[in-house]
């Protein structure tokens, strides 16, 4: 029998998968940069153009307006519900502005909560809406994931979990599908959802 841990999960390009959704809102808003189709690619075209905030613009827009176009990662779901099975509890930390920078006031937080209730996720059988938080700061995410006293944390950003303040005893998981870190300072790097079960599954184990 496993453990019951608690697991903290990020939110957006973690759960939440936009690869496809800034290169669709970006031809949506009328812009010629159709051959582009990362984030990362879309940016640095904008911002070579000196237009840092019409990328601004679009990024509140996918986050709010476009996200129903985005979709999960692989595994996601299966995760989730292998996790809520084994009595494992699922909490949500977002570092996410209520609205947007520039545009369109849209209630990103809303917006956001939405899609996780449309899409199963956000339900007392998987993650009841007690267990949603949205944080204003990078600071006031590391704050909650420590005022949670989680046993472990996933997230894209490496600059959450090497923050200073990010609490020693919840553990790290980096989630890279571009595998583009090799750093040691993370308990796993993951390229994918299957890696992070697999890992959370072992530990569970060695914790009974």
């Amino acid at each position: 029998m496993c453990k019951a841990m608690k697991i903290g999960i990020d939110l957006d390009n973690t759960i939440i998968c936009y690869d496809d959704v800034f290169a669709y809102v970006a031809a949506q808003e009328g812009y010629d940069c159709n051959s582009l189709k990362t984030k990362k690619e879309l940016k640095s075209w904008f911002h070579n153009n000196d237009m840092h905030d019409a990328f601004t613009e679009i990024q509140g827009l996918v986050y709010g307006k476009y996200i129903n176009e985005a979709i999960f990662f692989d595994e996601v779901k299966v995760c989730f519900e292998t996790w809520r099975a084994d009595n494992h509890s699922l909490y949500i930390v977002s570092h996410k502005t209520k609205y947007p920078v520039i545009g369109e006031k849209v209630d990103l937080r809303k917006s956001a909560t939405e899609y996780l209730y449309k899409n199963g996720i956000l339900d007392l059988e998987i993650v009841p809406t007690s267990n949603l938080f949205f944080e204003d700061t990078a600071a006031s995410k590391v704050a909650r994931i420590s005022k949670l006293r989680l046993d472990l944390f996933i997230d894209d950003l490496p600059s959450i979990l090497k923050d200073e303040a990010f609490p020693e005893m919840t553990r790290k998981i980096l989630f890279d599908p571009l595998r583009k870190s090799y750093e040691s300072c993370y308990d796993l790097i993951a390229a994918n959802w299957t890696d992070i079960e697999k890992f959370v599954q072992k530990n569970s184990e060695r914790l009974t």
